[in-house]
């Protein structure tokens, strides 16, 4: 049986032109429930501080910018700036020339994951065990699926809201472990949407009927109920971004006050909204180490654009938005300037994932769309309640006591939430390049330099075909159906 198990490992480890093939169901030898959980376990599941997918896309934002390489290590920071400038310009060769070639974060990775959710999806009937614990473990393995098709879809496809995403090419689906020759083609947007909300709705029906309990590192039934929520909310389906967002929150409401705490300005110590010593809104978490690079203030760090958008405290230099010491990691210049260097929400492990917060959001953005499509004024409230909420546990409360924002134009409304949702959500789960793209591809620019006096401006235009990501040409060289985005 180990023997069995070990040549499974090695099959889905195997090198990056089979992540679309499976193996052959006579090598795989699990016969225990045990033995299906731990393939789950290592071979669905992100390895921790190994793999990479919840901070790959901050690179295109306007979240992160170029520094330069100057200061103590410059030619380190040379090295790092040429490594991302594939990415950061917005090349179409991003993934073959950008540090050397097929990058795998952004294809292989998910699709080596999902094969390990098919594998044991298809095998699971085989084994022996509790049948509470296999519906479970089924549940479990739909859900994380899912999760990997959402982002696989928003790498490589239009946003849903975007044109028609019947017609719109995403992403190939596989569903079972079985061995085939064939060369799948690319399914449309649509249709990977309703394979994800497939998956999620009877991930959330077996983890809430056969419910265990669990790490924050495993997906369970809230963190399939914010995936659904976070789904259709991409989707424009407001009134389902509602429902789903609400049962959450029936559940676990709970949010981390930042002023609770003996120092809330410091920018180290074991509170965080990703910390597991204080835990309060976490529903699902993957350690993948600091974001938006942590180079000691070289090559790319957190944008001005994003720190100025957390409040001052009237007539000082200090935040008045505790996020601003929270949520980052301060570094040093080479002129001994002090601004951010990282997100880092955990003050630790650069834990990332599903929290509380994100659920509060996407209640108020359906609000405040229900309130522009009908004008009722209850929405508009209730949008205001739960950002006000929000924003309560992240304001200094120590010094001024925290004063409820009350707009009262929809479209104003609209902007204060985006501004909201960038701040809270800053540098995890790649919410920023998601937003950037269903909000309407508005253009961006980044300013790429080495030495001061030598910056080039790129420009990303609106509506610009790089919002989509292009495939790895190792993968169009292995799979000569698919076809590349433009």
């Amino acid at each position: 049986m180990k023997i069995g198990i070990l040549l499974l490992l090695c099959s889905l480890l195997s090198g990056c032109n089979d992540f679309l093939e499976e193996m052959s169901q006579d090598e795989i030898r699990p016969s225990t429930v045990d033995d299906m959980e731990q393939l789950l376990n290592g071979e669905a599941y992100t390895r921790l501080f190994a793999d990479y997918i919840l901070n790959v896309t901050e690179i295109f934002t306007d979240d992160i910018e170029c520094r330069g390489a100057v200061g103590w290590d410059a030619e380190s920071a040379k090295i790092t700036l040429e490594k991302g400038k594939w990415k950061f310009t917005w090349q179409k060769g991003m993934f073959d020339e950008g540090e050397g070639g097929n990058i795998v974060d952004y294809w292989e990775l998910p699709y080596r994951k999902i094969k390990g959710c098919n594998v044991v999806l298809d095998y699971l009937d085989k084994v022996e065990g509790s049948k509470t614990r296999k519906e479970n473990l089924r549940g479990e393995a739909l859900t994380l699926r899912a999760f990997y098709y959402l982002m696989l879809v928003n790498f490589f496809g239009q946003p849903y809201n975007i044109g028609d995403p019947e017609k719109n090419l995403g992403v190939p689906l596989k569903l079972h472990m079985d061995v085939t020759e064939e060369l799948f083609l690319r399914n449309s947007v649509a249709e990977v949407y309703r394979c994800i909300e497939s998956d999620l709705l009877e991930g959330n029906r077996l983890l809430e009927e056969n419910d265990l309990p669990k790490t924050y590192h495993r997906m369970d039934h809230l963190a399939a109920k914010a995936l659904l929520s976070r789904m259709y909310l991409y989707m424009e389906n407001w009134d389902k971004a509602l429902e789903y967002a609400d049962k959450v929150l029936e559940i676990n409401s709970t949010l981390l006050c930042l002023s609770d705490s003996d120092d809330p300005m410091s920018s180290r110590g074991e509170r965080g909204v990703y910390n597991i010593n204080t835990p309060d809104e976490i529903i699902w978490c993957r350690p993948e180490g600091s974001l938006l690079g942590g180079f000691n203030m070289q090559a790319y760090g957190v944008s001005s654009d994003l720190i100025n958008l957390f409040e001052l405290r009237p007539g000082e230099n200090l935040r008045l938005d505790l996020r601003y010491y929270n949520y980052f990691v301060t570094a040093y210049d080479a002129n001994w300037n002090e601004l951010p260097d990282v997100v880092c929400k955990d003050r630790k492990d650069g834990n990332l994932g599903i929290r509380t917060a994100e659920m509060y959001l996407n209640r108020a953005e359906a609000y405040i769309h229900k309130y522009l499509d009908a004008g009722v004024e209850e929405y508009r409230l209730k949008a205001l309640s739960d950002l006000n909420y929000l924003r309560q546990h992240r304001y200094d409360t120590r010094f001024v006591d925290y004063k409820d924002v009350d707009i009262k134009d929809g479209h104003e409304l609209l902007m204060f939430y985006k501004e909201e949702r960038r701040r809270e959500l800053c540098g995890e789960s790649n919410h920023r390049w998601f937003d950037l793209r269903r909000y309407g591809m508005e253009e961006l620019k980044h300013i790429y330099f080495v030495n001061p006096g030598e910056e080039q401006e790129f420009i990303l235009q609106d509506n610009s075909p790089r919002y989509v990501l292009p495939i790895p040409k190792q993968v169009l060289e292995y799979n000569r159906k698919l076809v590349q985005n433009p």
